[in-house]
């Protein structure tokens, strides 16, 4: 009997736990995505197939952007904006955050200097396509020669990313990233000049 009512009421628990799911983490739609990330994708939680190609939502991929805006007073810069392209599976999707790093790279300690370093942050990571956009002035100074570093904080040493598009008609530098660290946009001829000994590639 004792046996009896343990699972009967084994159960009823589990049904209510059921019942109880936050909406955020439930997958409302069936789509193998779950509420909250439908959010950050943009999709629509009560429809599995969002463009209407009988694939459920969970099934493809999807590419999401993120930049900093004008109103996060604490990490914009007008002069370089960061946006990072992120293409992936929607379980390694997440909302991703930049945040500024100047401890170490400012405008009074680093030649070529552009704009704020950031550090783009978010759940996981596989690949993304990062891109900064800088101001046209710019393109004024002589020998002007933008390139995205990746910034070691531990040995002080900047690594060019590699594989880098430059598009001067809209003022900006692509290039695919693997990794979530430290990056900034400097004028490679300023910084080479002064900084030769710091400089990987």
């Amino acid at each position: 009997m004792k046996l009896k009512v343990s699972a009967i009421t084994a159960v009823i628990c589990c049904a209510a736990l059921v019942v109880n799911i936050p909406f955020e983490i439930a997958d409302t739609d069936n789509d193998g995505i779950s509420n909250d990330k439908e959010h950050i994708i943009g999709t629509d939680p009560f429809n599995g197939d969002q463009n209407n190609n009988n694939i459920k939502d969970g099934e493809e991929e999807w590419t999401l952007s993120f930049t900093v805006d004008e109103d996060d007073v604490y990490n914009y810069d007008s002069r370089v904006i960061p946006t990072l392209t992120v293409t992936d599976k929607p379980d390694m999707l997440w909302t991703v955050e930049f945040q500024k790093y100047d401890l170490f790279l400012n405008e009074e300690t680093t030649p070529g200097f552009l704009g704020n370093c950031y550090i783009p942050h978010a759940g996981e990571f596989n690949k993304g396509r990062l891109s900064f956009k800088f101001k046209a002035d710019y393109l004024l100074k002589d020998g002007f020669d933008p390139v995205i570093y990746k910034y070691d904080r531990n040995s002080g040493k900047l690594t060019e990313v590699p594989q880098q598009t430059v598009d001067l008609q809209n003022c900006t530098v692509s290039a695919d990233i693997y990794e979530l660290t430290e990056y900034i946009l400097l004028d490679r001829t300023e910084v080479e000049k002064v900084w030769s000994d710091r400089i990987e590639r």
